[in-house]
């Protein structure tokens, strides 16, 4: 993923991860359920996540699986964030951390 990608990831996160956590909210989703949405996340996430690293006009990939990825992530946060206030702030920072020592 380019330098400037990392930062834009970031904050592509914090303005969806609310709306899914809004949504899991409205749910009122046990812990076991967020648990496995959690787990599904993860695991699309570690399936499409190339999709963000190495996207590129040659490699046949398209937007829906860079979309997916990054949905699949915010779903995740959001997830961990009702499971362990705070958690998704955490994940967040590590982002935006990452963002900072790319852009430097």
């Amino acid at each position: 993923m380019p330098d400037h990608s990392m930062g834009v990831l970031r904050d592509a996160l914090t303005c969806i991860v609310p709306f899914h956590m809004a949504e899991l909210h409205a749910r009122r989703l046990t812990p076991q359920n967020l648990e496995a949405i959690a787990s599904r996340a993860g695991k699309t996430f570690s399936h499409l996540g190339d999709a963000l690293m190495f996207a590129s006009k040659d490699s046949g990939r398209t937007l829906s699986s860079e979309a997916q990825a990054i949905n699949a992530l915010a779903e995740g946060i959001a997830a961990a964030e009702l499971l362990q206030p705070g958690e998704g702030s955490r994940i967040l920072d590590r982002i935006a951390s990452v963002s900072e020592v790319s852009d430097a």
